[in-house]
């Protein structure tokens, strides 16, 4: 082998190294509120499979709930002053915090306000770096985009962002269909079954 084939092929190993040491020394938050319930496994696969350290902030509790209270405005909702205290538990623990502009699924789909003004509203109560998202699917604005600005925003090469959200997303399908043969298993039991209905976020 030539020395100048031997030096391209050590360049390529070693700018992998150095991409991937990079990648390890950055943390990326997900708050365990909103819309972690319907992305948050999602997410968190993404990242670890491109070697991203993930913090996820713990179940929700009185202390999350009394600090997003604190710092929350009158006016907003339960749910809302919760994802803040998520936020104020993640912010001093993580590099970036990620969090979508969730406006809507379609015409006759639009979510509530505070999905849509997330961004701003953590934007303006803390110092810290987000990494943002957009679904807009009246917009053109999807979920595979949404993940591809992510990677961009990380320097992440294209190609990687697809492998990493492709073998996500299967991830992702494999362990909500765990939790119906799960939940299917409970309702043919013979024991008193109780439904509680409400939107995953609460």
């Amino acid at each position: 082998m030539s020395f100048f084939v031997t030096f391209f092929i050590n360049k390529i190993f070693l700018n992998k190294i150095i991409l991937g040491d990079k990648m390890n020394e950055i943390t990326i938050g997900i708050p365990r509120a909103l819309h972690y319930y319907y992305y948050g496994n999602l997410l968190k696969n993404f990242f670890e499979n491109l070697n991203i350290k993930v913090i996820i902030s713990p179940k929700t509790n009185k202390e999350i709930i009394e600090n997003g209270k604190r710092i929350s405005y009158d006016e907003m909702c339960l749910s809302l002053k919760t994802y803040i205290g998520h936020i104020d538990y993640l912010k001093d623990k993580c590099d970036y915090i990620i969090i979508p502009r969730i406006d809507n699924y379609g015409s006759n789909n639009q979510t509530c306000t505070n999905f849509l003004s997330l961004y701003d509203i953590v934007n303006n109560l803390f110092n810290v770096k987000l990494i943002d998202y957009n679904i807009d699917y009246m917009h053109n604005q999807d979920e595979l985009k949404g993940f591809i600005n992510i990677g961009k925003q990380l320097k992440i090469k294209y190609t990687d962002i697809i492998e990493s959200y492709n073998k996500a997303k299967i991830e992702d399908m494999n362990y909500k269909e765990k939790l119906i043969r799960e939940n299917k298993h409970k309702l043919n039991s013979n024991k008193l079954k109780i439904l509680i209905l409400g939107h995953p976020y609460n």
